[in-house]
């Protein structure tokens, strides 16, 4: 990706918007509840504590309501976060069932495609599971709780653990938390 066909100040008011994450996320379109396909501009507050804790910790466990758009700030955080990166990180998005995982998946490319034409890194995979950046080789995957390969084959350095308490309803949670734990690099 290239900025030089931005003028200085165009590139340095840029190069401040992906720099900071309450700058980049809300230029990003989400599907909100209602089904409509809008700007990420005007965040729950739970979602702005969410993203000020986003901010300073490393681990985070979230324990709240459903429908107040954590899992779309976490997705919007991580792809800002593996956007903004120059070395291939690997990010794991783990869910509690298909349809949810798929979700979380197409909330990724949808970041992607959001954003303007020649900001959109060049990317090198992208299939029903995985978006991978071809210039810098960031990538995320997304996988359902209990599968066959647990996370194996990749090692991450960001995991976002999406309805865990839904998990053993398809699979020995412990076992699939000890297998993800394992990918993870410290």
């Amino acid at each position: 990706m290239s900025l030089g066909i931005l003028d200085q100040s165009a590139q340095s008011t840029l190069r401040k918007t992906l720099a900071d994450p309450r700058e980049f996320i809300p230029r990003l379109k989400i599907i909100d509840q209602q089904g409509v396909l809008r700007r990420f501009s005007d965040p729950h507050p739970e979602q702005r504590v969410l993203l000020d804790a986003l901010m300073r910790y490393r681990e985070i466990y979230i324990v709240k309501p459903r429908q107040i758009g954590c899992s779309t700030l976490v997705r919007a955080f991580d792809f800002w976060y593996g956007y903004g990166c120059r070395d291939p990180i690997r990010s794991l998005v783990v869910s509690h069932e298909g349809d949810s995982t798929d979700r979380m998946h197409r909330m990724n490319t949808e970041f992607h495609t959001s954003l303007p034409r020649e900001l959109q890194r060049p990317i090198d995979r992208s299939n029903r599971k995985e978006l991978t950046f071809a210039d810098t080789g960031a990538a995320f995957r997304c996988q359902t709780a209990g599968s066959p390969s647990g996370g194996k084959s990749w090692t991450y350095q960001r995991i976002h653990a999406t309805e865990v308490g839904s998990w053993k309803e398809n699979c020995d949670a412990h076992k699939v938390w000890a297998s993800i734990n394992a990918t993870l690099h410290p």
